[in-house]
């Protein structure tokens, strides 16, 4: 193994360590900073300039997004998700109606009640939604909900 390799990515580890804990982020926030930097320079160096696309150049801002939002990384992450994100792909069958389609999917596996608005306090529906054939929901729909502000 390389040992620039081996050492960059001690970079990159120690830099995202630091910034995921919430007891260190505030702390160490400019060594992490430091250390992503340093990580997206040699990086460029070890693996050319193709390497450095928009994701890896973000990782130089993380550091002060985690200040800006004054929260570690795993306050703001969607990291949790991504396990659910294989799912959501698995269940789009096509590019359209994406939503409809994972409403139905959730509906099927029994995850999910259908949808269906009983009463609506403080405001008004309108704009009725003409049932398309395709569709497969019951109930009256409609595209606007006007609320009352409180």
């Amino acid at each position: 193994m390389d040992v620039n390799v081996y050492q960059n990515f001690s970079l990159y580890h120690c830099g995202i360590f630091i910034l995921w804990s919430p007891k260190l982020f505030r702390t160490f926030n400019s060594e992490a900073e430091s250390f992503l930097k340093m990580f997206v320079e040699h990086s460029t160096q070890l693996y050319g300039v193709k390497f450095c696309v928009y994701n890896v150049h973000s990782l130089i801002h993380f550091a002060s997004e985690c200040l800006a939002v004054d929260g570690s990384a795993d306050a703001f992450s969607a990291y949790p998700f991504e396990n659910k994100l294989k799912e959501v792909k698995a269940a789009i069958k096509s590019g359209n109606r994406p939503l409809q389609q994972l409403i139905k999917r959730d509906a099927e596996v029994g995850n999910a009640p259908k949808p269906t608005v009983k009463t609506v306090k403080d405001g008004s529906v309108s704009m009725p939604h003409l049932n398309d054939p395709d569709e497969q929901m019951e109930g009256r729909q409609f595209k606007k909900l006007n609320v009352k502000k409180v």
